[in-house]
């Protein structure tokens, strides 16, 4: 409506953000994702079978405590990532047709 009583003032179509949280392509994150949630559950195994963990307690814990989250993050930032991608490829063919 306002666009309509201001004369020269045209409709523009506005671009949206980026709305993912890593600018790394999704196979990136997906891929790290994955070698941090094996090792997360790794080290869980290692801290809870009865040997004593191989690269020392803390450590272990250290990965464990913070790789899982750190998948889970990741993993969500993949999504995001891979629907925004899609999102672009599927704008770049309809404006060709």
């Amino acid at each position: 409506p306002a666009a309509e009583m201001i004369p020269g003032l045209e409709k523009k179509e506005v671009e949206t953000s980026a709305s993912y949280p890593i600018p790394l392509p999704s196979p990136v994150l997906l891929g790290s994702a994955m070698v941090l949630g094996i090792a997360s559950i790794g080290s869980i195994f290692e801290l809870t079978g009865t040997e004593a963990p191989q690269y020392g307690f803390v450590p272990t814990m250290a990965i464990a405590v913070i790789g899982l989250p750190s998948c889970l993050y990741l993993f969500y930032a993949s999504i995001l990532k891979a629907q925004a991608e899609t999102e672009e490829d599927d704008k770049r063919y309809m404006q060709g047709r």
